[in-house]
């Protein structure tokens, strides 16, 4: 075959300006019919034609956006006398001596495979990040590049931190901005039409291409909480943990929790170990922190991992979860935070956790607590069981472990209830003061 000389003309200033980026990754959020499609095919096509023998992947949610939309846009922006379409097994789209599939990210362990050279993903808001992972370790072993686009989701999960990172001017990540009008193919009529008929927030989200804040997330507080700092253990104060422990691809996360500040002063996180290994991790924090009884998550695993986590001379309590029990445990690790009651470090995994929960209801009107689809709440489930810990353990005041915090009072009259609240309030605090 002669060699294919092709050239794209027609990219829009805000299509050319992601086409120009030199970033492994690039990160579009767009606006509807912005162009989104057409601008990953223009990148795709460019990568195709570089030379013979390169491999591409075109991830959309679904099979049918995969092939409808994906696969019929880059085929329709190519001379058809050059293109070879093969739609049994993975479909595909051959030029020139290289091929790009199309695939769905409805079933990410089938996203994994040989080495590709670049990789589209199209919708990627709507795609996991246990997708997002498979398809970027095809690319490992080229360093190519991956091309995102979407229409904007909530304020949460992993497309919304790759976004954030390419404006905070990631070397690896450029991020990009398109507004239904950067295509000047969209009558001005039709939009101004779309602000008077839609509500606000969607008018917003559909056509100014903005994230939306969350209506179901759970914890609005996350950024004014998190101003504490990690720190060593202080003789004679109480502290607790909450243990959240691993179910197959999960973490296990250990947090520790200062009971008089209300702070969180130690976070670890693991996977892959086995449960000695995870007992002497947690024996040794309890240990360095002055004997801190841990809150454990026992649902599902058992009394025996709890058992044998506490032979290793932990002092735990186990928590079975209901739903109904799930649901409290998280309403009061929520209200805590909004009345500014607890504290933790600025970390990545925990806020990014914490912004991304959601709550949702079922159609019997129940409220659901959980991470999107294809994310974890490891943490999540730890710092809430370490502050329902806090609270029992003021209030049940279990035996000194050192002195010199211990409220010894019985519980029974108002005078009492007065001085554990103000046991438990946490000194008033800015960023300024850590």
């Amino acid at each position: 075959m002669s060699d294919i000389r092709l050239e794209l003309r027609g990219a829009f200033p805000h299509q050319a300006e992601f086409l120009a980026c030199p970033k492994r990754y690039a990160v579009a959020c767009s606006g509807t019919k912005a162009g989104k499609s057409v601008g990953g095919a223009m990148f795709a096509i460019r990568e195709l034609l570089k030379r013979p023998g390169v491999s591409g992947t075109w991830c959309a949610p679904t099979y049918e956006q995969a092939v409808s939309v994906g696969m019929e846009t880059v085929r329709g922006l190519l001379p058809q006398e050059h293109v070879t379409v093969r739609l049994s097994g993975v479909p595909s789209l051959s030029i020139g001596g290289s091929v790009l599939e199309f695939k769905s990210a409805e079933e990410p362990d089938h996203l994994f495979g040989p080495a590709r050279h670049f990789a589209v993903l199209d919708e990627a808001g709507r795609i996991s990040e246990d997708a997002f992972n498979a398809v970027a370790s095809t690319l490992v072993p080229t360093a190519g590049p991956m091309r995102l686009l979407s229409n904007p989701t909530g304020r949460t999960g992993w497309f919304y931190r790759l976004w954030c990172r390419g404006r905070d001017e990631d070397p690896d990540v450029g991020a990009f901005h398109w507004k239904t009008a950067d295509n000047p193919t969209v009558p001005a009529s039709v939009i101004e039409d779309a602000r008077r008929t839609h509500s606000e927030r969607s008018f917003r989200a559909l056509y100014l291409g903005e994230f939306m804040d969350v209506g179901g997330s759970v914890f609005r507080s996350v950024r004014e909480c998190a101003i504490g700092c990690l720190c060593a253990p202080i003789p004679g104060r109480r502290y607790v943990g909450g243990l959240d422990l691993a179910r197959t691809a999960d973490w296990t996360v250990a947090v520790v929790l200062d009971v008089k500040d209300s702070s969180v002063v130690a976070f670890e996180r693991w996977h892959g170990v086995a449960w000695e290994e995870t007992g002497r991790r947690v024996f040794e924090l309890s240990r360095r922190y002055n004997g801190a009884r841990f809150w454990v998550d026992s649902t599902g695993l058992g009394d025996p991992v709890l058992e044998q986590i506490e032979r290793g001379g932990v002092p735990v309590q186990g928590v079975k979860f209901t739903a109904a029990s799930k649901v409290q445990l998280i309403e009061g690790l929520a209200v805590k935070m909004e009345r500014g009651e607890l504290f933790f470090p600025p970390l990545a995994v925990l806020m990014g956790e914490l912004e991304a929960f959601e709550a949702t209801t079922g159609p019997t009107g129940t409220t659901k607590y959980s991470a999107p689809t294809g994310e974890h709440d490891d943490c999540v489930i730890a710092l809430a069981l370490a502050a329902s810990g806090a609270a029992s353990e003021v209030v049940f005041l279990p035996e000194d472990v050192g002195g010199g915090d211990s409220l010894e009072v019985p519980f029974s009259s108002a005078e009492t209830l007065a001085k554990v609240a103000e046991f438990c309030s946490p000194p008033s605090r800015t960023r300024e003061d850590w």
